[in-house]
């Protein structure tokens, strides 16, 4: 019996360690393909297709979720402000917690859900009909041709997803907020442009391509 069970704790050891090396393989290949054949015209040709897949059709969704974020945050909070009597401090806060934590998990989660799910059912419908196979007879690399354009499209597009997600938070909470009792649309957007400086700040975080880059892998 200890014998066994010893031999199951190792197999399944040897199993999540050969997962790992397998997508550290798979990792490396598709960076030293994406730094090899970077500046080449045919990657650029089978991006553009991508762009249009990862980044236009990911916007409502996107602009729906933050949104919502920024009119359920704007609902949450204003009760909360309004005790305080600082309820014309709630479009900074809102506006910061958007843009600093909130937008770029979204974003990321929302990418992650819809094209993440997407490419690799196709990738894998792609691998049962045997047209990786077909790559492989005639001398193309599936990883140069299928995989580096995506992790292309997906490290240009993320930080412009990001910046919609936060544009669109920003939006929910006025809509929300602006004709709240007590309140107004202007006193609120006036106190959160005072922090214009420092959400600038956060936004280049969010754009950061090393950030995007692993949001990507």
């Amino acid at each position: 019996m200890p014998i066994s069970v010893v031999e199951n704790v190792g197999r399944r050891t040897n199993n999540v360690l050969a997962l790992f090396g397998d997508f550290f393989i798979f990792a490396g290949l598709t960076f030293r393909w994406l730094f090899a054949t970077f500046f080449k015209s045919r990657t650029w040709r089978l991006l553009l297709p991508q762009m249009w897949e990862v980044g236009v059709k990911s916007v409502p969704v996107i602009a729906i979720t933050g949104a919502f974020i920024g009119m359920v945050m704007a609902v949450e909070s204003y009760n909360q402000f309004r005790a305080l009597g600082q309820e014309e401090r709630m479009g900074s806060i809102i506006n910061l917690s958007v843009v600093k934590q909130i937008g770029p998990v979204l974003a990321a989660v929302m990418l992650a859900g819809r094209i993440g799910c997407a490419l690799t059912a196709e990738l894998g419908t792609m691998n049962v009909t045997e047209q990786l196979d077909a790559l492989r007879v005639m001398g193309a690399d599936p990883i140069r041709y299928l995989v580096v354009p995506r992790l292309l499209a997906c490290l240009f597009l993320t930080p412009i997803l990001t910046i919609y997600s936060d544009l669109f938070g920003g939006v929910g909470w006025i809509l929300c907020r602006g004709q709240s009792p007590g309140g107004s649309r202007g006193r609120h957007t006036g106190c959160s442009a005072n922090r214009r400086s420092t959400t600038g700040k956060f936004l280049k975080g969010s754009s950061n391509p090393s950030f995007s880059g692993a949001r990507s892998v």
